[in-house]
């Protein structure tokens, strides 16, 4: 969606926001928009781990650490200069018995998390698919979003005050009153940009296998803006 049908979807939005209310000194009216613009994402976060079993808390840790010292390895030689990645979490727990005897531990289990952020987007399937070749067994979500939310945020705030205003002057003129000045402007507190999820599944495959599809898609970027101005 281009900034301009932006605008116009703001026209729509926020109906049954709008107020006139007469004061000493003219009449005050109040006009609500929102706008959506619609952009490219240019970066990618997934969350992933290497998750291991085994029958003492030393052997899962063990097994763990060389399984996660592959996918490090991994992940590096993927990613190249297209992004980082870094730990984002780390524990040992026991699993328990499901019989009568709840306490009885029947083995251990270790999760390294790690955190990947990809700026270049042509590399995430490759990054995902030798993910998995060098053991990562959980991927939990690929999640796409902006590196500089302000230009779009502001773009999207624009559009929506432009839009606001112009319904509150379409009021006065309806009215038969004209707008002397702008009183107030309120941006509301709305989530202003939606990154999009992606459930990353996961499949055990063969190095021959094809590469994982991805498609980014679009992102959300709304602003929602209340202008009250003063007419006679």
């Amino acid at each position: 969606m281009t900034l301009a049908a932006a605008g116009i979807l703001g026209l729509g939005l926020g109906a049954g926001a709008q107020t006139v209310e007469s004061t000493p000194t003219g009449t005050r009216i109040s006009a609500s928009s929102e706008a959506v613009i619609t952009v490219k994402p240019d970066q990618a976060q997934i969350s992933m781990a290497v998750v291991t079993q085994a029958a003492t808390s030393q052997e899962a840790g063990t097994r763990n650490a060389q399984e996660t010292e592959k996918l490090l390895t991994a992940l590096k030689q993927a990613l190249g200069t297209g992004g980082e990645y870094k730990t984002s979490g780390y524990w040992v727990n026991p699993q328990y018995s499901n019989s009568r005897d709840n306490n009885r531990v029947t083995q251990y289990v270790a999760r390294n998390s790690v955190a990947v952020t990809i700026d270049d987007l042509k590399i995430v399937s490759r990054v995902i698919d030798a993910a998995i070749r060098a053991g990562a067994n959980n991927i939990s979500a690929l999640r796409f979003s902006l590196k500089d939310e302000e230009a779009s945020k502001t773009a999207a705030l624009v559009q929506a005050t432009s839009s606001a205003r112009d319904k509150a002057a379409a009021m006065a003129k309806a009215l038969g009153l004209r707008v002397r000045r702008v009183v107030s402007v309120a941006d509301a507190e709305i989530p202003s940009v939606t990154p999009l999820m992606m459930e990353a599944r996961m499949a055990m495959a063969d190095t021959a296998a094809a590469q994982t599809p991805v498609e980014p898609g679009m992102i959300e970027v709304r602003s929602r803006v209340t202008v009250t101005v003063e007419a006679n």
